[in-house]
């Protein structure tokens, strides 16, 4: 299996690169807001349990998209420093583990433009900041 790690700073277009990047490969995406809206739905955001439930739906998925021998998958994540490092490494390990590869894309952009992107209403459509 192939994991394609997309991440950078909220509004920066990791969902639309998906998406387009889905259509040329055909691998289905695994967008972060899945999980993190399931879990927000019982647990706050930012607590130690919403954390650790996130980080463990997210690697449950990986692991049996290896096992199953998926041919790709694409994933978007908003990274912050140091706090996903754990994560980041658990990801790694579990790709690793089953003899997949992973590739970190990372998105970034000017803030004027960050800043005009995160007022569109598809974002507050989904929910997103």
């Amino acid at each position: 299996m192939v994991l394609i790690f997309i991440y950078g700073p909220a509004a920066v277009g990791k969902l639309t690169t998906a998406k387009s990047l889905s259509k040329i490969t055909g691998y289905p995406i695994f967008h972060n807001h899945l999980s993190f809206d399931l879990v927000a739905s019982i647990f706050k955001f930012g607590e130690a349990d919403f954390l650790r439930l996130n980080d463990k739906i997210r690697l449950m998925m990986f692991e049996e998209a290896a096992k199953k021998q998926i041919k790709g998958l694409i994933f978007t994540f908003c990274y912050s420093d140091p706090l996903d490092n754990n994560f980041i490494k658990k990801t790694i390990k579990v790709i690793e583990k089953h003899k997949s590869r992973i590739f970190f894309i990372h998105l970034n952009c000017d803030k004027s433009i960050l800043f005009e992107r995160v007022k569109n209403i598809s974002r507050q459509n989904s929910g997103k900041i």
